[in-house]
């Protein structure tokens, strides 16, 4: 039996549809991280063996080094030309986790190869395939995957500093297992730009497209938050070539809670499900379409059946942007 839980009166109703393009298609993203971020920590060698200086002051995986000794470091360049000062004497190094400002406290130890070193490994742009929810005609805009782009080691939502988005076209399926979310393999070149990216939020990435997609879709009407029911619905999404197709779901259940309307919904299409297994990395962002309507987009799947996932409403994403 499947049910429609509303837990709260809180959700916003829009005063009327918004008229949208859902797209669907595959595009390549890079944004430059607000700061450094650290992939990684790692062992200096020293004449008196291996030290992690960085973890000992207290640094993890997924910080965003921000500013040292009050200077402030807005990209990996920054902080490098900063690092060629470092000696024996501690320094103050401030990061940002999940959304605070910490200091930590690190002291550089001379490395085998005469360098004063901290033991990071550092990076200031992240890079990867998604699909694009919808454009907006009237003002260019247009938004895409449904979810923020987050750290990989944190889950926390990365800081950037705008960034691309570029044509992409799909390649490869590694198809979604029973714990294994499966992805989509893209390949995209950076002179075919789709447009920039201004905004990196929990309910997706938002921009302004370089021209006017090249799509076959029509003008849609986007649902009211209450007008998705239980039932069979559709999503646009791009899972082979540079085409994107509809394939046919069914939404299991719905919730709305805090301002939020969600779907759980399963994947029905027998071509997608050969294709990939129901739902992978990479088909965030396909726009969920009902009766007729721009109801949503997928977020996520569900990892450990992948035929089945999750979405939320087109308002959320709307309202972030």
């Amino acid at each position: 039996m499947v049910t429609v839980l509303c837990m709260s009166a809180a959700m916003p109703v829009s005063a009327y549809a918004a008229e949208l393009i859902p797209i669907g298609n595959a595009i390549g993203i890079e944004v430059d991280v607000s700061g450094a971020l650290v992939e990684k920590l790692s062992e200096v060698v020293t004449d008196n063996g291996k030290v992690m200086p960085a973890k000992s002051g207290g640094i993890k995986a997924g910080d965003i080094i921000t500013a040292v000794n009050g200077a402030a470091v807005s990209s990996l360049d920054e902080f490098a030309e900063i690092a060629k000062t470092f000696d024996g004497n501690s320094v103050t190094i401030t990061v940002c986790r999940e959304g605070k400002s910490i200091d930590c406290k690190v002291t550089p130890v001379l490395s085998i190869e005469g360098r004063y070193q901290i033991g990071l490994w550092l990076q200031d742009k992240v890079a990867g395939v998604g699909t694009v929810t919808y454009y907006n005609p009237k003002t260019g805009e247009y938004g895409a995957l449904g979810h923020g782009i987050n750290d990989s080691e944190s889950g926390t939502l990365i800081p950037i500093n705008g960034g691309t988005t570029y044509d992409a076209s799909i390649v490869g399926v590694v198809q979604g297992k029973s714990g294994d979310p499966g992805e989509l393999t893209g390949s995209f070149d950076s002179s075919a730009v789709f447009g920039d990216v201004e905004g990196n939020t929990v309910y997706g990435i938002f921009g302004t497209c370089a021209g006017s997609p090249d799509t076959n879709q029509c003008v849609m009407e986007t649902a009211e938050p209450g007008e998705a029911v239980v039932g069979d619905a559709e999503i646009l999404s791009t899972v082979d070539g540079e085409e994107p197709e509809l394939y046919s779901i069914h939404i299991d259940k719905i919730q709305c809670k805090d301002g939020e309307e969600r779907y759980q919904i399963t994947v029905t299409d027998p071509e997608l499900i050969a294709k990939t297994g129901g739902v992978v990395c990479g088909m965030s962002g396909s726009p969920i379409i009902q009766d007729g309507k721009l109801v949503g987009a997928v977020t996520h799947v569900l990892v450990n059946n992948p035929t089945k996932g999750y979405g939320l409403h087109i308002d959320n994403m709307l309202d972030a942007a």
